[in-house]
């Protein structure tokens, strides 16, 4: 290597490996680095090149992969959990086709009114023992917990859902991701009935009257057909499908329960019921009296109802206070106070139920029919069996109750007077 040279500003400068050599002179001025001389660009014909280009089919953003690195040392999920919703799901409806599939074979013999519907509300347990509440149970062990001998507990289902009405007007307006709506704001039908229950000689009867056209309908027995109790562990809420039937009797056969019907007549201040009637059979007695309005939304989201219509029944409840008159005999009064009070005093509340319309419509044969006659229905049709393994009915009031129990968990936390 040549040795360097001191220059005046003091700068030490070697020759650069490669370069053609450099004459230095002491005398001359301080030398600077002369910069490259640029190469003249080839002479490319892109003519050719533009030809063979073509359009892409995809566009580049999709030609992307995007990777979510927050979980990436998170272990992968065992191949045997990730089914296990899925089994469940499969065990569920085969438990409830069996069940109701005996149910509806029975109900094609029933004279009268029958109704499916799908109530929310919450399922109690009495009587548990504490080994069941201290242990984890798997769902594949409760059906073997339930059909042993040492099993004594009961259940009960309350369908009080809520006392305020802005927890009635939150599950009304429910939206799912992307702010699908669930049912339709707009109602599509509203109804008020009065419900006499009626004691006769320890045979229970229901008076029931529309609160518009004032017609009565006098329900004999009233009988659970078949339950099927869904119960949901993680959320606050749980629901029931019920079968229930209901025997219509004529009016004119009974004198004494026609006699209060006619000598009702309703009044009231401020929108609140207030009722007067008479009752002079000794050994008929009337247990309470519920006001119930009614109203009906329709479930618009098309991906859970799986192609099965069904509607969402909101109905709020009074029970009035019933008073005997001093003044004339045998009168009674029944009327209803401000809602404040009505809820402190456990008489007001609402409850919540989606019935399939298609499938009431058929079981509406039953009115019609005579001793001895059963309906042209069958349980493979009403539960469209034959529609999909597994059938279509039940797997899509579930999907539709699901969704609303996995938002509404605040729901009834001032229903303090139930408690």
């Amino acid at each position: 290597m040549k040795s360097s040279f001191a220059l005046g500003s003091g700068i030490l400068l070697s020759q650069r490996p490669g370069s053609p050599k450099i004459e230095l002179s002491t005398s001359a001025v301080p030398l600077c680095r002369r910069p490259r001389e640029r190469n003249a660009p080839n002479s490319v014909d892109y003519a050719d090149i533009i030809l063979d280009e073509s359009v892409e089919s995809v566009s580049e953003a999709r030609t992307r992969n995007i990777i979510g690195t927050v979980d990436q040392k998170k272990p992968k999920p065992s191949p045997s959990r990730t089914n296990v919703a899925e089994c469940l799901r499969r065990h569920n409806t085969q438990k409830m086709n069996e069940t109701l599939f005996d149910a509806f074979g029975y109900a094609r013999g029933w004279y009268g009114e029958l109704v499916l519907e799908a109530k929310l509300g919450r399922l109690v347990f009495f009587n548990l023992p504490r080994n069941i509440v201290k242990q984890d149970i798997e769902w594949q062990q409760w059906d073997e917990l339930m059909a042993s001998s040492e099993t004594t507990f009961k259940t009960t289902f309350t369908k009080i859902l809520t006392t305020q009405h802005f927890d009635v007007e939150f599950l009304r307006d429910l939206k799912l991701g992307g702010g699908e709506r669930l049912f339709n704001e707009v109602p599509i039908s509203r109804r008020v009935t009065y419900e006499f229950e009626l004691d006769q000689k320890n045979v229970k009867r229901i008076l029931s009257m529309d609160g518009e056209t004032f017609m009565p309908t006098l329900y004999g027995e009233l009988k659970n057909i078949s339950a099927v109790n869904i119960a949901n562990p993680l959320r606050s809420w749980d629901f029931r499908i019920d079968l229930i039937g209901k025997k219509v009797l004529d009016i004119n056969n009974h004198p004494s329960i026609k006699a209060i019907f006619d000598s009702i007549t309703c009044s009231g201040e401020n929108g609140r019921p207030d009722l007067t009637f008479t009752l002079h059979a000794p050994c008929l007695s009337v247990r309470r009296i519920l006001v119930k309005c009614e109203t009906r939304h329709t479930v618009i989201l098309e991906r859970l109802q799986c192609g099965v219509p069904m509607q969402l029944v909101m109905t709020e409840v009074q029970e009035l206070h019933i008073s005997k008159n001093k003044n004339i005999d045998k009168e009674y009064r029944a009327f209803a106070k401000a809602k404040n009070d009505m809820r402190r005093e456990a008489r007001l509340h609402w409850t919540c139920s989606v019935v399939p319309i298609e499938v009431n419509a058929l079981l509406k044969q039953n009115l019609k029919l005579e001793v001895g006659e059963t309906a042209n229905w069958s349980a493979e049709e009403v539960l469209r069996l034959q529609e999909q393994a597994g059938g279509m009915l039940l797997p899509s009031m579930v999907n539709v109750l699901s969704q609303i129990v996995s938002k509404i968990d605040d729901v009834g936390s001032t229903n303090i007077a139930f408690v």
